[in-house]
């Protein structure tokens, strides 16, 4: 199923009645939320404002932004590179190795209140000691806006190789999933900031894994997909990275897992 052109997703039938640190540690539909979902569930396509299937080219399928481009360590212009994606097709995800990342930099976040942020990812598990960013809204050289990552291994509890999401300005301000991501593995994750609860929510392979109350106030910058910043390279593959202005429900993130795609 190809989802450009594509208004509306439903699911359902009709009669059915945590907190981490900082970068070094660790809005919503009308009616929804947490578990507030009903049996049926439609999202709404039309309003997404980003959506990189990484079908051998860094085109968004939403036609909404034009400058997507990919840079090496330093800033410079880099090359991308494409391999198999979770359903076998060939240079149908984005890879990295550590070398390069993808910059968005006309995607601007900063009237939004509430946001949802998802992907497929696939860590090749060729490193283990850094935090993997798999996207991140930079505001500046130092500031992040909000990113979502994959912690790194090591003694402290929090680094445990678990998906984890976070937000620039609010004291307690992220959250990460209680089980780790497997390398070699495709997992679908998605990051939920929902201004009228005032929530952070992680889901991971299509289900809410974590909350937490935070505050977030976007100011504008770019979105850098698979690094951006030193010794947070994020090493495997990414596909159909999506953005949507809004708060997914549970069930809208179910339906956008198995329905955002258009490498078929």
């Amino acid at each position: 199923m190809t989802v450009v052109g594509l208004t509306v997703l439903t699911v359902g039938c009709e009669d059915a009645g945590a907190g981490t640190g900082d970068d070094n540690g660790a809005g919503n539909d009308s009616g929804s939320g947490g578990g507030g979902d009903s049996a049926a569930a439609t999202l709404d396509t039309g309003d997404m404002l980003l959506h990189l299937s990484f079908d051998g080219d860094l085109s968004d399928e939403t036609g909404t932004v034009s400058s997507v481009g990919v840079l090496d360590g330093s800033g410079g212009q880099g090359a991308a590179a494409y391999g198999e994606d979770r359903h076998g097709g060939a240079s149908s995800a984005i890879e990295f190795d550590g070398s390069s990342f993808v910059q968005v930099t006309d995607l601007d976040l900063s009237s939004r209140d509430s946001v949802t942020v998802l992907a497929w990812i696939r860590d090749d598990g060729s490193q283990t000691q850094k935090d993997r960013r798999i996207a991140a809204y930079d505001s500046g050289p130092s500031t992040v806006e909000f990113a979502m990552r994959i912690r790194n291994l090591g003694s402290e509890t929090w680094e445990d190789g678990s998906f984890e999401a976070w937000v620039e300005n609010s004291g307690s301000n992220g959250t990460r999933t209680t089980e780790n991501v497997f390398p070699g593995s495709w997992v679908h994750v998605a990051m939920v900031y929902d201004a009228a609860d005032g929530e952070l929510r992680l889901y991971q392979d299509g289900e809410e894994k974590n909350t937490a109350v935070v505050s977030l106030d976007i100011d504008s910058g770019n979105l850098n997909i698979g690094g951006g910043k030193s010794n947070r390279e994020f090493h495997g593959r990414i596909d159909d990275l999506a953005v949507f202005p809004r708060a997914l429900t549970a069930a809208q993130i179910a339906l956008a897992k198995d329905e955002i795609r258009t490498d078929q």
